[in-house]
């Protein structure tokens, strides 16, 4: 019939078990291989694009002090397209969702799953639904390790790997084939539409449960902080999740050097595809707009991968989470919503996606006689 979507199992066998025939990569070493490949291909922007953008722009414009921040968001889209006036036409919002060890429904710490929140996105009664609506975006998901069956959709895009990860306390979260799996599913999610559709900007969300843990770890990872830093920032609950983020950070090789390493260990299915796809972004010039901590996390990680990504990233808001605001201060990126937004779902990026345009509408300002 034409009703909702409704989820066709709940059944998961097993966290971190791998579905066989859904976009595997059977070979660990095939998969990184072609990840260096593509990552040898992202060009970085330049600060001295930025500055020669911006100083046309003030040629032009000749706009007032109280909007030069506006005028460098204008002048960086207009770097990363390498085109003059710069546009903001095409946009696209782009959710990775998956669920983590505590997600599956075994564990008493998480009684939901990401699938019910995918089931209202595919029948776009989502907040971030009718905030694409108003910005003028179109909207895709990406189903990388949900734990049930969802049901086929114009706008869900399967390359589920696994039905959720593994309990990070008592292995890895996931195999390395699988790690370099997501981070190119993420990848190419993001140039098949490029190559379809163009895109001009995207913003990068999450949907999943229990991802706050694994997201803190990666983090924890990337910027050095061992236990007792992580303990100082408040970044370890109190109960058992505390307790599991515990074991894991004694157990698990948590080594920045290594980024599909810790993926690999601490990290999440939805984290390596969102790190894939800001990859994907700057390797064909567009604008990527940073959503929530997950997303943050991701962010951090695809740089990680390849410091040139950086330049092409913007930050919709910060959060009361512990080390999302160091995560984005580590990036360098300021936020461009002024408030801070607990929650995800590429809500804060979606939103940013329809600020973003209105800077850039600064171009066609014409200077004052």
């Amino acid at each position: 019939g034409n009703g909702p979507l409704r989820v066709q199992s709940l059944e998961p066998p097993g966290a971190g078990d791998a579905i066989p025939g859904r976009g595997m990569t059977s070979n660990s070493e095939a998969g990184e291989e072609r990840l260096r490949t593509l990552i040898a291909k992202i060009e970085p922007v330049g600060d001295d694009l930025v500055e020669a953008s911006e100083g046309r722009l003030e040629a032009r414009a000749r706009t007032r002090e109280t909007v030069l921040p506006l005028r460098h968001i204008a002048a960086r889209v207009s770097s990363i397209h390498q085109h003059e006036p710069p546009r903001l036409n095409r946009k696209l919002v782009l959710l990775c969702a998956s669920d983590h060890g505590t997600g599956t429904g075994e564990d008493p710490l998480h009684d939901q799953w990401a699938g019910e929140r995918v089931m209202a996105f595919l029948n776009s009664v989502a907040p971030v639904n009718n905030i694409a609506r108003q910005v003028g975006a179109r909207t895709r998901l990406l189903d990388v390790g949900v734990a049930g069956d969802i049901p086929s959709h114009p706008n869900l895009v399967p390359r589920k790997v696994a039905w959720g990860t593994a309990p990070m306390h008592r292995a890895s979260a996931m195999g390395r084939h699988q790690a370099s799996e997501v981070v190119l599913a993420g990848y190419d999610l993001f140039a098949d539409y490029y190559h379809h559709r163009a895109v001009d900007a995207v913003a990068v969300g999450s949907v999943a449960t229990g991802d706050g843990p694994s997201a803190t770890l990666v983090a924890a990872g990337l910027l050095g902080l061992d236990e007792k830093a992580l303990k100082g920032r408040k970044a370890i609950p109190v109960g058992e999740a505390g307790k599991r983020m515990r074991t894991a950070l004694r157990e698990r090789t948590i080594d920045a050097e290594d980024p599909l390493g810790l993926l690999t260990e601490v990290g999440g299915f939805e984290i390596g595809a969102m790190a894939g796809i800001f990859m994907a972004a700057a390797r064909y010039r567009t604008a990527a707009v940073v959503d929530s901590f997950p997303s943050a996390v991701a962010a951090l990680l695809a740089r990680a991968f390849c410091p040139a990504v950086t330049g092409y990233l913007f930050a919709s808001h910060t959060s009361d989470t512990p080390l999302h605001r160091a995560v984005l201060d580590e990036l360098g990126l300021i936020p461009l919503l002024g408030f801070n937004m607990e929650g995800g779902e590429a809500v804060g990026a979606t939103f940013s996606l329809g600020v973003m345009a209105s800077c850039v509408a600064i171009w066609d300002q014409k200077a004052a006689p």
